[in-house]
């Protein structure tokens, strides 16, 4: 299902820059109605990026500047997590609803969906309640039936030991709050990456130091098991069936998350037009190879 895709930057197994970029900037972000929200470029497209279990919109620091040259870029702290308030009940109708109204109140009411990870719940749920304002819906690295699997059914973790061992380590990661200052430590040291940031990243080593410090001072948190118990709940397989929008799918060839056969899951329920297996790249794509990501993106 998966056709390979090569960074275009290299050859090797190195994160591509963003052209013209020497330092990173912290994304510029206002609040509405006490969700976090980065909104940068112009344009008649709208492209939203949901971010990952624990993780926040600083997660798309590289890769929000290549899109918003051609487009609008639309990034929210999804509520409960980042720098957004916890909604009231925390479950994936108020989340996904939450986002609609607060991208309603930026006067966009069509737009291209993006989701990360377990963010890609949040993106399903969005685009089979609202299938006239999505226009495209591309998941990254959240082609996930047999995790979602796992947390519906704790017995299948013993048919699938690996994923569930990374799964366990992505719920834990999610529930550690970095700050700035450990954010800053894992930007400074490629050994703290690698001993930290191996269940996420194929080669963690590489990542761009300043980079990582930007991407993840706003990491972590307690939702992170509030996410855990919504995910265990969600009937994944009904969830894809109530999407009937086109679909893109992006994952990383050695994301440790994702079962090789979860991509023909997804394919024989969604309207996926096209699925890209991304070289030498873990579960962050946005971070191991953002040019990449972005391209894929505008595609």
């Amino acid at each position: 299902m998966y056709r390979a895709g090569v960074p275009p930057s290299s050859s090797k197994a190195t994160q591509d820059a963003a052209p013209g970029m020497s330092s990173w900037k912290p994304l510029t972000t206002t609040d509405i109605d006490g969700i976090r929200v980065h909104d940068s470029g112009s344009g008649e497209r709208a492209t939203v990026l949901l971010h990952g279990l624990g993780n926040s919109l600083d997660y798309w620091t590289a890769v929000s500047p290549l899109l918003s040259t051609s487009r609008r870029v639309i990034a929210p702290d999804i509520p409960g997590f980042g720098l957004s308030r916890r909604p009231r009940p925390f479950d994936l109708d108020s989340i996904s609803g939450s986002i609609l109204q607060t991208l309603l109140g930026l006067g966009i009411s069509e737009f291209e969906l993006v989701g990360h990870s377990m963010g890609g719940l949040v993106a399903l749920a969005i685009a089979a309640a609202h299938p006239t304002r999505v226009a495209r819906l591309s998941l990254l690295d959240a082609c996930i039936p047999t995790a979602v699997s796992i947390l519906n059914q704790p017995a299948k973790a013993l048919q699938h030991l690996g994923i569930a061992a990374n799964l366990f380590a992505q719920f834990a990661g999610g529930l550690i709050p970095l700050g700035r200052v450990g954010a800053e430590a894992l930007g400074r040291s490629a050994d703290l990456r690698a001993i930290a940031l191996w269940p996420f990243v194929h080669r963690p080593r590489l990542l761009q130091g300043e980079l990582v410090a930007i991407a993840l001072r706003n990491n972590g948190g307690l939702g992170g098991l509030d996410a855990a118990r919504i995910a265990s709940s969600v009937d994944y397989m009904k969830l894809l069936a109530g999407v009937a929008v086109p679909t893109y799918l992006l994952s990383g060839a050695h994301d440790r998350l994702i079962h090789g056969s979860d991509a023909c899951v997804c394919s024989e329920v969604l309207d996926v037009r096209s699925a890209i297996l991304l070289s030498d790249c873990g579960h962050w794509p946005m971070l191991e190879f953002p040019r990449a990501t972005a391209e894929f993106l505008l595609g």
